[in-house]
C-alpha cells in the first residue's frame, strides 16, 4: 500500500469503541498511543501503516503467546461476533443474510468501496455452491479480514466455514472461502 493511503478515524474508533468493547486494557491503550494511535484522542485519519501496526498490538496483547496470524485471525472473529453482542449488528440484518445466504450476500461487497478505506478493493470470484474467493489489494490485513471472514460467514447461516489465505503478498492477498 502507498504511504499515502489513509484509514478513517472513525474505522478506528468503532474497532476500538464498539467491536472491541470492553476488551481494551490500559496496557493496550499505552501501547496503541505509543504506536500513534492515541483512543483518547482520535485523528481524522491515520496511515494505513499504522492501523496495521495497531491491529498488530491489539492481537499481541488480547492474544498473548499466539503466533501473530493466528491472533490476527481470532481478533477478526473477536470483532464481528463482539459488534453482534453489542447490537450493532441488528438481528434483522442477521434474519436477511441468512435467508439470502452467504454466497449472495458476500457478493455484494464485488468492487463496493470499503468504507473507512476507499483506496481498499475486493474483487469476489464465484467458484461454485458455497465457494467464493475474495481478491483484495492488499495482503497485511489478510489474517484479519480471515478471521472476520468465518465469523460472517457462520453469522450467515454457513457451516463449518474456513478461509484459507491463497495468495499473500505486500500488494495482493486471495482469501478461498468455503462452507458447507
Amino acid at each position: 500500500m502507498s504511504p499515502a493511503h489513509q484509514i478513517s478515524g472513525k474505522l478506528v474508533a468503532g474497532l476500538f469503541e464498539k467491536g472491541l468493547a470492553g476488551a481494551v486494557t490500559p496496557e493496550l491503550e499505552a501501547h496503541l498511543a505509543s504506536e500513534g494511535i492515541e483512543l483518547r484522542n482520535l485523528k481524522q485519519s491515520y496511515p494505513y501503516a499504522a492501523w496495521v501496526r495497531g491491529l498488530e498490538v491489539t492481537a499481541s496483547e488480547l492474544y498473548g503467546g499466539e503466533v501473530l496470524s493466528d491472533a490476527l485471525r481470532k481478533l477478526g472473529a473477536r470483532v464481528v461476533y463482539t459488534l453482534r453482542e453489542q447490537g450493532v449488528v441488528k438481528g434483522p440484518m442477521i434474519t436477511m443474510g441468512r435467508l439470502m445466504g452467504p454466497q449472495r450476500v458476500l457478493k455484494q461487497i464485488h468492487n463496493k468501496p470499503v468504507r473507512g478505506a476507499d483506496f481498499l478493493r475486493i474483487e469476489v470470484v464465484d467458484k461454485g455452491k458455497h465457494h467464493l474467493e475474495l481478491h483484495f489489494n492488499d495482503g497485511a490485513i489478510g489474517d484479519f479480514i480471515a478471521g472476520g471472514l468465518e465469523a460472517v460467514v457462520e453469522l450467515l447461516g454457513g457451516h463449518q466455514p474456513q478461509v484459507q489465505p491463497q495468495v499473500t503478498t505486500p500488494e495482493r492477498c486471495i482469501l478461498d472461502v468455503v462452507w458447507r
